[in-house]
């Protein structure tokens, strides 16, 4: 029979007897006649055919996965893992340091300057206490929270102060120190 469609012997009360029909495979299955091997054949894990008659599956989009044979279609990742490759079986969870709050994404971003993450499979970041910030992205605790320039860490108290005048403070952990002349 044609591509996507596959070859059936069947029995015939109007004519001789048997008669040979091309059948198309539904919307989950591929047809294949190679001569040897004939017949509409569920898809491969990580890949899906929606459209009856087809002769190929196709791959999962990169942000997707699909773990079952046979399926109409492929599923988001849920928030917090992501499937960076089409064609996958499984979504993998983000590490720390990245997060991913939406479904559908091939990649877990690094959390923003400002902002940590801790853990894996995070769907969101932490927000470093007020006045205080990362010196860069994709940090993973809030250790890495820094005092900004011209700002630091109190003794004794859990949050940064502005310099003392004629002081000096560079900020993101370094230690303030006295201006020249002071």
């Amino acid at each position: 029979g044609p591509l996507g469609k596959i070859s059936t012997v069947q029995y015939d009360d109007t004519s001789s007897g048997l008669s040979r029909l091309c059948v198309e495979c539904d919307a989950l299955r591929i047809g294949t006649d190679d001569g040897d091997v004939q017949g509409c054949f569920p898809c491969a894990r990580w890949t899906f055919s929606q459209v009856a008659g087809l002769t190929e599956c196709f791959a999962c989009p990169a942000g997707t996965f699909d773990n079952d044979s046979g399926s109409s279609g492929c599923a988001s990742c849920p928030s917090g893992r992501a499937a960076a490759t089409a064609g996958t079986d499984q979504c993998t969870e983000c590490v720390e340091g990245t997060f991913e709050a939406n479904s559908e994404q091939s990649f877990c971003q690094r959390g923003e300057n400002g902002r940590y993450s801790s853990g894996s499979a995070n769907t969101a970041c932490h927000a470093c206490p007020e006045g205080m910030t990362t010196n860069g992205i994709g940090f993973t605790s809030d250790a890495d929270c820094q005092c900004h320039p011209g700002t630091f860490l109190g003794r004794g108290i859990d949050r940064c102060i502005a310099r003392a005048e004629g002081a000096e403070c560079k900020g993101l952990g370094a230690e303030h120190v006295a201006s020249p002349g002071y």
